[in-house]
């Protein structure tokens, strides 16, 4: 996302342009700047620029996610598939992706 005024109200046109001097023309390259640079580059308070970037993942981020989150959440939402015998898939509800079975008789 290319840095735009309408970003942030920190952001004015005459920040842009001292950004684009020192190469950082995305959103993605403001925030791996560390905020100290920020402050010298565009000549703000460490305070501001702390709450500049703060505002800014909060608003063009997405919220972190632990894998063993979505591995549940995946587990959950796996479809039951029919084994082609009406009265088996009564015995075990279909088998369930992920699960080794062994059928024998």
């Amino acid at each position: 996302m290319k840095l735009l005024p309408s970003l942030h109200p920190t952001l004015t046109s005459k920040s842009i342009s001292l950004l684009r001097q020192f190469n950082v023309t995305t959103l993605a390259h403001l925030l791996t700047l560390q905020p100290e640079k920020l402050c010298s580059i565009l000549s703000l308070p460490f305070s501001t620029v702390t709450q500049l970037r703060m505002e800014l993942f909060r608003e063009h981020s997405s919220f972190p996610v632990v894998g063993l989150q979505l591995y549940q959440a995946g587990l959950e939402e796996e479809v039951q598939v029919h084994t082609g015998s009406q009265s088996l898939d009564q015995v075990l509800g279909g088998l369930q992706g992920g699960l080794v079975y062994e059928v024998f008789g």
